[in-house]
């Protein structure tokens, strides 16, 4: 079915999630395709008696509601603030321990002894890829001073490859699956102030944020963390 509807799959996608055409199938159809032939694969070692089970409950916030209201040994939670401190507080009734796991951010380090333009590549593919809309895509990058300003020409360079026409034209960028999640990418900036940008900013790379109605924006660089490491 996959194989035959590839193509509708694909336009299916970009009209419900805005996801371009090449990370639709790569993401989300080869990944749904190959975890079935994985399944198929392993179909008689995974039917057979196990000593232990798991049950898995699928559901929304009606099922988990029920959930936190039994007495759990261990709960350990992945998500947001607003619904970890609802898993805190359901958790806090029996004094059930609890790990939770909010997010985090994801550092990229920059040794000065490394090919700049392999690892800009790989930092923005991973920055890029669904518009950055992924737990383990880099926040922020580490570096030298001296490494600094070479690395963010490479960056630079990097995008420009990746799409030589800006992202507003290429079939390949991905665009940000809500207006609401467009709108707090759009402001996120400015929380920070126009005037402190416009000082330390390293550059808008390409058209500022001018597809904000349509759920994209440029990628940009800040150089917030200017001399941190030096100290």
């Amino acid at each position: 079915m996959l194989d035959d509807n590839r193509k509708k799959f694909s336009q299916v996608l970009k009209e419900d999630l805005n996801k371009c055409k090449s990370e639709g199938l790569l993401f989300e159809i080869d990944f749904t395709r190959n975890a079935l032939v994985d399944s198929i694969n392993k179909f008689k070692k995974w039917t057979t008696p196990q000593k232990e089970a798991v049950q898995v409950v699928n559901g929304g916030i009606q099922e988990t509601t029920a959930l936190l209201k039994e007495r759990w040994d261990y709960i350990f939670y992945t998500g947001n603030l607003m619904v970890g401190k609802i898993v805190m507080k359901a958790a806090a009734e029996h004094l059930t321990p609890v790990t939770l796991e909010l997010g985090g951010k994801s550092p990229v380090y920059v040794d000065e002894d490394v090919d700049l333009g392999i690892v800009a590549n790989r930092i923005m593919w991973g920055k890029c890829t669904n518009a950055g809309q992924t737990c383990v895509a880099p926040d922020y990058v580490m570096c030298s001073k001296t490494t600094q300003e070479a690395l963010t020409e490479a960056i630079k360079q990097t995008l420009q490859n990746f799409y030589p026409d800006g992202p507003a034209k290429s079939p390949d960028f991905c665009r940000i699956v809500s207006d609401k999640h467009t709108s707090n990418c759009f402001f996120f900036p400015y929380f920070l102030g126009i005037d402190y940008i416009k000082e330390i900013h390293c550059g808008w790379v390409g058209g500022w944020m001018d597809g904000w109605m349509d759920g994209w924006m440029d990628g940009w660089m800040d150089g917030w963390m200017d001399g941190w490491i030096d100290r």
